[in-house]
């Protein structure tokens, strides 16, 4: 290590040691004197690309991805989080093309595999989504994760078999899997089993009595049994807890 890159590591430690102060200035001038003293060091971009995470500023963390990936595309953290910030941007082809690289890069990466796979179902191609999510089980057959998507791509082929079987595999795995319990209540009523819903709908609740999904759903299936009282109450309470869940039924129901 000559004298320039020794001193560009040392700005990435300091910058490390700020951060962890809660220093966030100062962390991130620490990394960009390492950057301005050896800019292809990809440590420094890649941290600095944390602290921008931390700060919702995904501009420019996305930034920092691509400077690293210009100095090494082999990188397959990177590749990851760059099909994030893509993913949840809405731009589906860059998000599955960095995705693929995340792969391509670390062979083994479940994560990257379980959302490559969403972003398929993004696509609605949820038979292509279920090849990944079964290569990450193949390699971690107890990723919670991954059978509760597995869940949603059946769900979305209309093979109720299938998809109730993954939800119930995810919550063995995991029984405060919290949206694998909401998937279920709503599987139970579409079925017309109505009591059973509400009990998963409950169970979700209980882990998380601040989760509006839970108790809106939980308000719609008491409508269904005609305890009008009762489902407005969890509806209205639902709303309070997030109200931006209005804007979205609104969306669903018009």
């Amino acid at each position: 290590m000559n004298e320039i890159e020794r001193t560009a590591e040392d700005l990435v430690e300091k910058g490390i040691e700020e951060y962890d102060k809660g220093r966030i200035i100062e962390a991130i001038e620490c990394f960009d004197q390492a950057i301005e003293t050896e800019p292809r060091l990809i440590k420094a971009w890649k941290l600095k690309a944390v602290v921008m995470r931390s700060l919702g500023k995904t501009k420019e963390e996305l930034r920092c991805y691509e400077k690293a990936l210009e100095i090494d595309q082999k990188q397959p953290e990177i590749w990851y989080w760059k099909g994030l910030i893509h993913y949840t941007k809405g731009e589906i082809e860059k998000a599955k093309e960095s995705l693929k690289n995340a792969i391509k890069f670390k062979p083994d990466f479940t994560e990257a595999m379980l959302q490559h796979g969403n972003v398929l179902c993004c696509m609605k191609n949820p038979k292509e989504a279920l090849i990944y999510y079964d290569k990450a089980l193949e390699i971690n057959e107890n990723f919670e994760d991954a059978w509760y998507c597995k869940g949603v791509a059946y769900n979305m082929l209309g093979m109720k078999e299938e998809e109730i079987k993954s939800y119930n595999k995810a919550l063995k795995i995991n029984p405060k899997h919290i949206q694998s319990w909401i998937n279920k209540g709503e599987f139970l009523r579409r079925e017309g089993d109505i009591e059973k819903a509400i009990e998963c709908f409950d169970k979700a609740i209980e882990i998380d009595p601040n989760f509006a999904e839970a108790w809106y759903n939980k308000g719609r299936a008491l409508e269904e049994l005609g305890k009008t009282k009762e489902a407005d109450a969890c509806i209205m309470h639902a709303f309070k807890l997030n109200p931006t869940l209005l804007y979205y039924v609104f969306q669903e129901y018009g």
